[in-house]
């Protein structure tokens, strides 16, 4: 099982191929425009959720609302269209993909690495990994996540049960199952978005009905710390078990843009200039556990497919 996505943060759309996937699956599409929904979700994401209304166009490997066994198409509209008409970024943003990229591909334009990793990209992981989700369930296996902390804010204990953050996470504003807890995360978001600041924070995957042999294999947790830690600014992820359920827990850094921006370098001209401004998040916690949720799945749903 593999994928491959492509398309630019603003630019036409974004587009998503999956192989893999067991002719006869069924494949609803209102369940993966469901899941860029909850992607959406989670206070302090910045004015690119109001604009984007994410909505999935299947455009082959799909009939009559089942996988025909070939590659399976998907396509994202960018409502934020402008890529043509936004400006050369020349002066990266510390602790962003903009420098390393600028290096490696000989660049001196950022922008043409910086709209490639944006996290607008997750947009067509979360649709690929719908599609697994939908597989999975057929063996029985679901996923769900939850924030633990944000900006240093931490939940009082760990949910009692599966059940409970799938009842709890997605009716919080930042997906905390620690009503209190929440209350002060949201605090703290806002008193960093005065602050032109953004934080971090640390979620957890929970995936039920595994078989034992799963919960234990060294092969399954590699693979879901290789997913988990692709996606953009996760920088640490530890993967358990307990008798039912395996769990994967994630750091997320703090986002690179920040609206009081650090101090940086003119490409061209060498000189000490302050980072770039993007139009970006206070914290993505909340969106990046469902992104993690998508790769868990689509890692998990590999592992399966191979026995």
């Amino acid at each position: 099982m593999r994928f491959l996505t492509a398309g630019e943060s603003h630019g036409r759309c974004l587009t998503a191929i999956v192989e893999g996937i067991d002719a006869g699956t069924p494949i609803d599409v209102r369940s993966i425009d469901a899941e860029l929904v909850r992607r959406q979700m989670g206070h302090g994401r910045g004015g690119r959720m109001s604009i984007e209304q994410d909505r999935a166009e299947i455009l082959s490997g799909v009939d009559d609302g089942f996988a025909s066994g070939s590659p399976i198409a998907i396509r994202i509209w960018n409502k934020d269209f402008k890529i043509d008409v936004l400006p050369a970024v020349t002066r990266p943003r510390p602790g962003h993909a903009d420098l390393a990229g600028v290096l490696k591909y000989d660049r001196e334009d950022a922008r043409d690495i910086l709209e490639r990793a944006s996290a607008r990209e997750t947009a067509a992981r979360v649709a690929v990994g719908s599609i697994c989700k939908q597989y999975l369930a057929l063996k029985g296996v679901g996923i769900a996540s939850h924030v633990i902390a944000i900006g240093g804010v931490s939940a009082a204990g760990r949910p009692r049960s599966f059940e409970r953050i799938r009842e709890t996470a997605d009716k919080n504003a930042v997906r905390c199952c620690d009503r209190e807890a929440s209350a002060r995360m949201l605090a703290r978001i806002d008193r960093a978005k005065r602050d032109g600041d953004t934080l971090g924070g640390l979620f957890e995957v929970w995936v039920r009905g595994l078989p034992g042999y799963a919960l234990e294999d060294k092969e399954l947790h590699t693979r879901l710390v290789f997913g988990v830690m692709s996606v953009q600014a996760v920088k640490g992820v530890e993967v358990r078990a307990d008798d039912r359920d395996l769990i994967v827990t994630a750091a997320m850094k703090p986002i690179a843009t920040l609206m009081r921006p650090l101090a940086s370098v003119e490409l061209r001209t060498k000189r000490t200039a302050f980072a770039v401004v993007e139009r970006s998040d206070v914290t993505a916690v909340p969106a990046c556990a469902v992104v993690a949720e998508a790769m868990v799945a689509f890692e998990t749903a590999g592992y399966y497919r191979e026995r």
